[in-house]
């Protein structure tokens, strides 16, 4: 049987069904690798199911409420995102499914001839500086392709990128994400933040017991 760094090193992510459900949060983290602390942010952050109106638009909720979440790569305005992302299930819902898409199939069929000439921008300002981010890298680290995607919160820089995000978009739209649903007590999902996009289903319930913990690691052991 495969460890989950060996499930997320060969398919971009690990679905741990009820993995240690007693454990909270960061102790679960703690277990798969090392949790990182995002300047900004809270180690433990909750996601629960919330309509726009009762949220600020600089979350996804408060961009979507409670209808799909595009696919995306987290912190993708960021410089250097957090490599690894944890889901985790407090209490599920049957109906709302995490949906996975390896980033490689995008750079097989866009190419990296074509994603290397994309520049994005975020879309504020961070830090009062607005930089300029490639959304494929060829080696962020050692043998280490990378992918950023958020149709939300990274604009394209130029008209070149443009079109290129639109290509992006349309391959998207063709390819078929995998879903998992984190129902139980303790399901988990990590996933290789750098490599594949995830996005959440419609909450078809607006009373939706949903709540799901999220971390970022540093590292998987």
């Amino acid at each position: 049987m495969l460890t989950p760094k060996q499930l997320v090193e060969q398919q971009g992510y690990a679905f741990l069904p009820s993995f240690f459900p007693d454990l909270d949060p960061t102790a679960a983290a703690s277990v798969l690798g090392a949790p990182e602390h995002v300047e900004g942010l809270r180690l433990v952050h909750e996601l629960l199911p919330t309509s726009m109106d009762v949220t600020t638009p600089n979350t996804y909720s408060g961009n979507f409420g409670l209808d799909a979440f595009p696919l995306h790569t987290d912190l993708a305005h960021w410089a250097r995102p957090p490599r690894y992302l944890m889901l985790r299930c407090s209490r599920g819902d049957a109906n709302t499914q995490t949906q996975i898409v390896d980033g490689r199939l995008v750079i097989e069929i866009l190419g990296t001839t074509v994603l290397a000439r994309c520049l994005a921008r975020p879309r504020r300002p961070l830090k009062g500086a607005l930089q300029l981010l490639p959304i494929w890298q060829a080696s962020i680290e050692p043998n280490q392709q990378f992918i950023r995607w958020d149709s939300v919160y990274l604009k394209p820089a130029n008209e070149s990128a443009v079109a290129i995000f639109r290509r992006v978009d349309e391959c998207l739209s063709c390819i078929q994400p995998v879903a998992k649903v984190l129902l139980n007590k303790g399901d988990t999902l990590l996933l290789d933040n750098w490599r594949v996009l995830h996005g959440r289903s419609q909450v078809q319930n607006s009373e939706s017991p949903r709540k799901i913990h999220r971390l970022y690691l540093r590292c998987i052991t």
